[in-house]
């Protein structure tokens, strides 16, 4: 735990999975689960979204699209020990090794998590003016501590290449958000009662992800394991990460949290509808990415850092987020209206911007495990603070002229400019930072 990046013979000898599975089969398998998590998901998701917009309209739907973007910030602002940092450590240990390297990053994503939802609430009471968009928000952000720390079970199942145990229970958490938001609907509730749905859902998912713990080592085993001294080195090599991983969340989301307060509510619902949509998808790219991962990517990017080398990778990437974009153009109006209502046609032209804008993101995602595979928090701090402070200054200068769509031009820019920055400080992937 050193923090310098393994060989790739060493992590071969180190990781057993590596040398008895062959690396396409395992990709292919993790790409089945994951996709198929990512299709329920999707589905589920539409399906709640859709009865909130039928329901409230616009106005009501983008007072919860502002809700769920708050509560990705503090998702990501609770990365402590984020699995981007932590899976390549995860893939080079045995299974009792790895579950108590778990445990401990456990621990410390509860206390991460803890404090991020205590500064995002201050920052929800003091800087949203609108009542109900405020409860909304606080609410779901009271699931932070029951959705970021058991992701540190779902990377070890990823380190496994054994995907099945997260996905069900996603899968049964996104069950019960569906059957609190149709209960309520239907009983008439206030928009508040809606909002416990993401509670039920985080609870249901950590208490799947606790259990599925138990077939690796008893219960009594990991908690023995949790201790301070051993979480300690885990905290200070995970928040070498950290600084990144915020900013990249935060630039992901800076457009809606920027323009709630400067546009009307129908057409901030209207915009943060389609982008919440645009949203999945970047979550899709995060998980196709994340099924290459363990196993080969991690080892191609040690092996080498030139980017002619992978072109394939890139090229099958890119090609992801073409299909994605063409898919928007087709499909975009026809599930705008019959998922959402006709109310929301006017989202289409988001909806095509904001996956146009995507396709350079799942371009990233090898940028992205490159960097983390190679063990350079400090650049990735540099890719991502600049990515945000460009994304921000286009929206304040493009949206006097464009309105909303200077959201998706700066999630681009953003993106392309963290590249340039990428590219100007590239050195041997062996050299620590």
């Amino acid at each position: 735990m050193n923090g310098a990046p393994v060989p790739a013979s060493t992590a071969a000898i180190a990781n057993p999975l590596s040398r008895v599975e062959d690396p396409a089969g395992t990709a292919l398998r993790n790409l089945i689960w994951l996709s198929g998590d990512k299709v329920v998901s999707v589905v589920l998701g539409l399906l709640v979204y859709g009865l909130i917009a039928r329901h409230y309209g616009p106005g009501g739907a983008g007072q919860f699209s502002y809700g769920v973007a708050v509560l990705q910030a503090a998702l990501g602002l609770s990365l402590v020990c984020s699995s981007a940092a932590v899976l390549p450590r995860l893939c080079q240990l045995r299974d009792g090794a790895a579950a108590s390297l778990a445990a401990n990053v456990f621990v410390v994503r509860m206390v991460g998590s803890l404090f991020a939802t205590a500064a995002v609430a201050i920052y929800a009471v003091v800087a949203i003016d609108d009542p109900t968009r405020r409860t909304i928000t606080l609410i779901m952000l009271s699931t932070v501590p029951l959705l970021e720390p058991f992701h540190a079970f779902t990377a070890y199942w990823l380190s496994r290449n054994q995907n099945r145990a997260p996905v069900l229970a996603r899968g049964s958490g996104l069950l019960a958000r569906l059957a609190v938001v149709a209960v309520a609907l239907w009983a008439g509730a206030s928009p508040w009662v809606v909002a416990l749905a993401w509670v039920a859902e985080a609870l249901v998912a950590a208490t799947l992800q606790t259990a599925s713990m138990r077939d690796v080592r008893p219960w009594r085993s990991l908690l023995g394991a949790m201790r301070a001294p051993r979480a300690a080195p885990y905290f200070r090599f995970g928040i070498r990460f950290a600084a990144g991983l915020w900013l990249s969340h935060l630039f992901l989301r800076i457009d809606r949290l920027w323009l709630a307060e400067r546009m009307d509510p129908h057409a901030f619902g209207l915009y943060a509808t389609a982008m919440q949509l645009v949203e999945v998808w970047l979550q899709c790219a995060a998980l196709l990415a994340g099924s290459m991962a363990p196993a080969f990517l991690y080892r191609a990017v040690r092996q080498s850092a030139h980017v002619r080398d992978h072109w394939r990778t890139l090229a099958s990437l890119a090609g992801l987020g073409v299909a994605g974009l063409a898919g928007a153009a087709l499909f975009g109006p026809f599930l705008l209206k019959h998922v959402f209502g006709a109310a929301f046609a006017d989202s289409q032209g988001y909806l095509v911007a904001g996956f146009a804008a995507a396709v350079l993101f799942f371009v990233d995602q090898f940028v992205q495990i490159a960097i983390t595979a190679n063990n350079r928090p400090g650049l990735l701090a540099i890719k991502w603070g600049v990515a945000s402070v460009v994304s921000f200054g286009t929206l304040v200068l493009a949206m006097p002229h464009v309105g909303a769509y200077a959201g998706p031009l700066g999630l681009a820019l953003g993106l392309m400019a963290g590249w340039v920055v990428v590219a100007l400080r590239r050195r041997p992937a062996a050299t620590d930072e």
